[in-house]
């Protein structure tokens, strides 16, 4: 029997305090990617040594994914051809849509932050389709990833928006002490140069508690959907 994604939910945040250490590097290593990679300024036609640093960062990025799903699932592959194919496949379609975005900041001129939101949806969506796979390379399931994804796209979508649901909440409730006005025009309880310094800051603290919350929704969906499949047979 399938669980709903609010079930399921209590026993992602079981997992994440009890291997709250292998989350807290995985964190640590890929808001290090990230920060690499925003440091890199956007232009329509970077040089090879930037083209080059983007899909160490990528393959890094992937790499500790798939790090990090096999420690979750205390499955520990060696030596498999297709989970490092994955890996590489995985890294060049991120390495593609970051390509993507800096031709749309730099050559299109489209808004910053509506770029940011619509690229942000799109990894959302891609880490988790990323996270399905590799969880279906380590447990070396015989249904192909296309037939056991698309069979459950409804359970998939509803649990990636509860976590996003989940992050937003965190990040309004964390925020609000920091962004008020005290309820009169003009007057601010913080001052403005407090509120831009620290909503950043917040929304990268908040990032780095969702990020292997996430993964380790996705893994817990998968491996509901596989036991209903097993017990089904």
């Amino acid at each position: 029997m399938k669980l709903k994604a609010g079930q399921m939910f209590d026993s992602v945040i079981e997992k994440y305090f009890k291997n709250i250490v292998i989350n807290l590097i995985f964190s640590a290593v890929i808001t290090f990617l990230f920060y690499i990679e925003s440091r890199i300024p956007a232009a329509a036609n970077p040089d090879a040594k930037v083209l080059a640093v983007i899909i160490v960062c990528k393959i890094i990025g992937v790499l500790f994914c798939a790090v990090h799903t096999a420690c979750i699932m205390h499955r520990f592959p060696c030596k498999d051809v297709r989970l490092l194919l994955t890996v590489f496949i995985w890294s060049m379609i991120f390495f593609a849509m970051d390509f993507l975005m800096r031709i749309c900041c730099s050559k299109w001129m489209i808004n910053e932050k509506i770029t940011a939101v619509i690229f942000a949806a799109i990894y959302i969506l891609l880490s988790g389709i990323m996270t399905f796979s590799l969880s279906v390379c380590i447990c070396k399931h015989k249904v192909s990833l296309f037939h056991l994804f698309f069979g459950n796209i409804w359970p998939f979508l509803k649990m990636t928006g509860y976590c996003v649901v989940v992050f937003v909440i965190l990040f309004v409730l964390t925020v609000i002490p920091v962004n008020t006005t005290g309820g009169k025009r003009g007057v601010r309880v913080v001052p403005k140069e407090i509120t831009e310094k620290w909503e950043p800051i917040i929304l990268s603290a908040v990032i780095f508690l969702f990020v292997p919350m996430y993964n380790i929704a996705i893994i817990q969906l998968f491996q509901s959907i596989s036991d209903a499949n097993n017990s089904s047979e």
